[in-house]
């Protein structure tokens, strides 16, 4: 009896679930549409893998894939800027993903509440090459001209990243671990592509998008929804 009633409960969710959906889209199809300077979109059918190729997204998948401009700004060709993607995880974490680009170079930082110190304890910083994560140094990843890491300590004999933070050029990117997270970033094709895990479903993610330019400044704000998870129990 318990399991019927749970089945019952779960259907009424899922139909208030929908419900509200087709509300939010008869809205949303009634407003005007506002065009996206920066073409901020939400790929919900691909991800990054580790080499940051594009990929078909599994359905089970807790990992989502951003896009936007960073050549291009409302259509005019922009070679600097500054973009900033926030969003909050679980454990109260905020996290922010900064981009500053100035011409052929983006400066790339990640944080979590505001922090992005490495260390070799519960602050790990490691990036994937040739099949497995490796500590972050320039040892492990000399600089070239599309990556390097912008911050190391200088006096650690393999010149260890001391924040997550780096400089790329076009067709520059990496796949990195820090805390926890999984973070996949990569500059092609005019765009900036930015992949991240351990997106729940059942839980709605706002990720908004803070665009400076010159004098200008616009925000634009996605909300992630992955649907919600029917046991099979």
């Amino acid at each position: 009896m318990k399991k019927i009633i749970a089945k019952i409960l779960l259907i009424v969710m899922i139909f208030n679930t929908m419900l509200a959906n087709m509300t939010f889209s008869v809205f949303a199809n009634n407003k005007t549409k506002e065009t996206s300077k920066t073409n901020f979109t939400w790929n919900k059918n691909a991800i990054l893998d580790e080499q940051l190729n594009l990929i078909e997204r599994p359905q089970d998948s807790d990992e989502i894939l951003l896009t936007w401009d960073i050549e291009k700004l409302g259509g005019a060709t922009n070679d600097n800027g500054t973009y900033e993607l926030s969003y909050p995880i679980a454990d109260n974490k905020v996290i922010k993903f900064n981009v500053k680009r100035d011409g052929a170079k983006s400066k790339i930082t990640y944080m979590v509440n505001n922090n992005n110190d490495v260390n070799k304890k519960e602050k790990k910083l490691t990036i994937y090459k040739e099949g497995s994560y490796l500590p972050a140094s320039e040892k492990n990843f000399p600089p070239n001209e599309i990556f390097k890491l912008d911050s190391v300590f200088q006096n650690s004999q393999d010149k260890e990243a001391s924040k997550v933070s780096f400089e790329i050029g076009n067709n520059g990117g990496a796949s990195f671990i820090y805390m926890g997270n999984t973070i996949k970033f990569l500059w092609k094709d005019g765009k900036m592509y930015f992949s991240t895990n351990t997106m729940v479903k059942g839980n709605i993610y706002p990720f908004t998008l803070t665009t400076k330019h010159n004098s200008e400044t616009i925000t634009e704000k996605k909300d992630i929804f992955l649907g919600i998870n029917i046991s099979s129990e």
